[in-house]
């Protein structure tokens, strides 16, 4: 029986997915000292910007489902990663506006992937599901 072509490119969307959803969080803390000075950021908002991401988490869940359910889970999932791209855009410019919006959009980005990526792993991958997910935990 041969293997569609997409299904090995689907692998790849998965894991390139998966670590582009833990990059803006783990690797901040360790630079976050640069930034407060390169920034000029108070203290009290750096925490915040750790902070941001998991509160995101829970408030924008609801949110995100009911835009799957209204578009397609699939777009919905283009879209967050897209909101994820932009957050991780406007974080590169240290201002202080730009650091929080970016951050912003990067929590909801996140989320949008925790939420729907397992979903969509087990409906697109019904014999390959533990392999999919594997791939997404493991990213």
């Amino acid at each position: 029986m041969m293997k569609p072509k997409f299904v090995g490119q689907t692998y790849l969307a998965i894991f390139l997915l998966s670590m582009n959803m833990r990059l803006p969080i783990t690797a901040l803390p360790p630079i976050l000292p640069q930034i407060i000075r390169a920034s000029g950021l108070p203290t009290s908002l750096a925490g915040i910007i750790t902070t941001i991401p998991l509160l995101l988490f829970a408030l924008g869940s609801p949110l995100i489902a009911k835009c799957a359910a209204r578009f397609g889970r699939e777009l919905t999932v283009v879209f967050f990663f897209a909101l994820l791209s932009l957050g991780s855009l406007l974080r590169i410019k240290l201002a202080i506006p730009t650091l929080m919006l970016g951050t912003i959009l990067i929590g909801l980005g996140i989320d949008g992937g925790n939420i729907l990526l397992p979903s969509t792993i087990k409906d697109k991958l019904p014999h390959r599901e533990l392999l999919g997910i594997s791939l997404y935990t493991g990213g």
